[in-house]
């Protein structure tokens, strides 16, 4: 190896033949200025204590610095290559044991030897990537001469220094996946608002086609289409929410809840599919339960969905479905859904909550769609809410669901009310209002537009933010039903624009084909005071309109 000699009289190691491929494995690693780390901090801890060194560093040498990763002992963060004892370290694989710098010709002269922090002593194990870069070292200093190491303090610093690499290694493993999940997740959520703005269109056609005068026929072709379209919607909403859970981006949102009136109203909004095949369809409430609990609604009617949704489509005409809510235990609430349905087989018990999984037997009996996620789906929720869940079944005679969750009480103090709506056609009610219809994509123009003049609406139009501003500030509109996601300015921008106008404010509704709670969050933290998911559901439609000009 060929050394430069410097001023003072020391040397630098000349730049090794694959520098440029070193230094790249080094950035790759994206590590270099990064936040400092328990973990790190642990491992340099731990040597200092263990070879009784008042020093001990994790450095990454860069093209003209060392770095340090975590540095014990030493109050700095960085040094000249030049001065680096660790550059040395790099030119071979094996340990660098300067005993006694000043009696060294490569360190004799060196600042840090001449100079703070006075170093005599140097022990370093280089830091070696999987595909054979050094890329830096584990060190132990002193600023006394030692010539006492032993094989078991030499080999100690060698498995900490594979530690470290491991660590450095995996902490980049894991910013990749991160960001690959990321991107998913982005894909996906950008993937269902492209499906789900179209599909506005046709559900929101079928839903006014159906309201016109048709003969049967036609009105078995409409409700083809829009019983099509919903199934869409449930396949695009379960691929998003297992996107959201892979990329770990799914919270909860507790709040003071009366579960009674949450589970009596989503159940009643599942009715209607029980009524289809004659199902003895019943829900009890045990009367011990609490009539607030502290719990995310959502995620409750998100679970008795996939239950009941599942026993009413495995369920034979005139059977039955069992909804039940009981408490069993002073801080446990049991969710059960039990069916007279076709069952499942014990071998297939093992996987019915994972994902993609379909019982193929119970498939073909009941031509069954959907994605296999559903059940999964709800595994992670129940465990996220700090549940456990399970089934029993026998084939043939039927299945049995259920979920434990944490039974929190609460009270009606800052109760939000959650209100399902199931009604498909328009609402027989004359909404006098002037309205500003603020979206980009024609097809929504026209659906929305009409739907809300079948209500009694006047409504105009603006093609984005930047002519909605324009608009309000010269008519006065009862409400503005405002796109988020459009060109020239968004929905939230034109919303905090118009809420610093001096006028009379309306009353401003999101319109998104995002439909989480973190997308409603958002737009209210915007100042928009309601939040509609696309596709829209005319009743919902009613009751926030009622609202806006009550």
């Amino acid at each position: 190896m060929s050394y430069i000699d410097l001023a003072d009289g020391w040397k630098m190691p000349a730049p090794m033949k694959n520098e440029d491929e070193r230094l790249q494995a080094l950035y790759d690693l994206d590590i270099l200025d990064s936040e400092a780390e328990e973990s790190f901090d642990h491992i340099t801890q731990a040597v200092g204590k263990i070879l009784n060194v008042p020093i001990s560093l994790v450095s990454l040498v860069d093209k003209d610095r060392q770095w340090f990763k975590s540095c014990y002992g030493l109050d700095a963060t960085q040094t000249g290559r030049e001065e680096s004892f660790c550059a040395h370290a790099l030119i071979k694989p094996e340990t660098l044991h300067v005993a006694d710098a000043r009696a060294d010709d490569r360190f004799r002269g060196n600042i840090l030897v001449s100079g703070a922090p006075h170093i005599r002593f140097y022990l370093g194990i280089p830091l070696v990537t999987s595909d054979g870069h050094a890329i830096g070292s584990l060190c132990a200093i002193d600023t006394k001469p030692r010539h006492d190491i032993t094989k078991e303090q030499l080999l100690t610093l060698s498995t900490f220094a594979q530690l470290v690499m491991t660590q450095i290694e995996l902490r980049q493993r894991n910013k990749k996946i991160k960001a690959s999940n990321a991107a998913k997740s982005a894909f996906f959520a950008g993937m269902s608002h492209e499906i789900r703005t179209p599909l506005n269109g046709v559900l929101g056609a079928a839903t006014l086609l159906k309201n016109t005068t048709l003969n049967s026929k036609q009105q078995e072709y409409i409700n083809i289409i829009a019983g099509s379209g919903r199934l869409l919607l449930e396949i695009i909403n379960e691929i998003l929410e297992f996107a959201k859970i892979e990329s770990d981006t799914i919270r909860l949102h507790n709040q003071s809840t009366d579960i009674r009136a949450a589970v009596n109203e989503h159940f009643t909004l599942l009715e209607s599919l029980a009524d289809e095949k004659d199902l003895n369809y019943t829900l009890s409430i045990a009367d011990d339960i609490p009539a607030y609990l502290f719990i995310d609604p959502t995620r409750v009617k998100q679970i008795l969905s996939n239950f009941i949704g599942n026993a009413i489509k495995f369920t034979p005409a005139n059977g039955r479905v069992e909804v039940s809510l009981t408490q069993q235990s002073p801080d446990t609430l049991r969710i059960k859904v039990s069916d007279s349905g076709v069952g499942i087989k014990g071998e297939d018990l093992n996987t019915i909550f994972k994902a993609y999984e379909q019982i193929l037997e119970r498939r073909a009996e009941t031509k069954s769609t959907g994605t296999g996620l559903g059940l999964a789906i709800t595994k992670y929720l129940v465990q996220l809410m700090g549940g456990t869940i399970g089934v029993k079944s026998k084939f043939g005679k039927g299945s049995e669901f259920w979920c434990d969750l944490p039974l929190i009480e609460s009270s009606a103090d800052n109760a939000v009310a959650q209100t399902e709506y199931d009604d498909d056609d328009i609402i027989s009610a004359n909404i006098t209002a002037n309205i500003l219809l603020v979206e980009d994509v024609p097809t929504n123009q026209f659906i929305i537009k009409s739907i809300l003049n079948d209500l009694g609406c006047n409504v105009e139009i603006a093609e984005n933010g930047k002519v909605a501003i324009d608009k309000v500030q010269n008519h006065q509109y009862d409400a503005v039903f405002m796109d988020c996601h459009m060109p020239v300015m968004d929905g939230y921008e034109a919303t905090k624009k118009i809420r610093k106008l001096d006028i009379n404010q309306p009353f401003i509704i999101a319109l998104t084909a995002n439909a989480f709670k973190e997308d409603e969050d958002k737009c209210l933290a915007s100042g928009m005071d309601a939040f509609l998911s696309k596709p829209l559901e005319i009743a919902k439609i009613v009751k926030i309109l009622q609202q806006a000009c009550a």
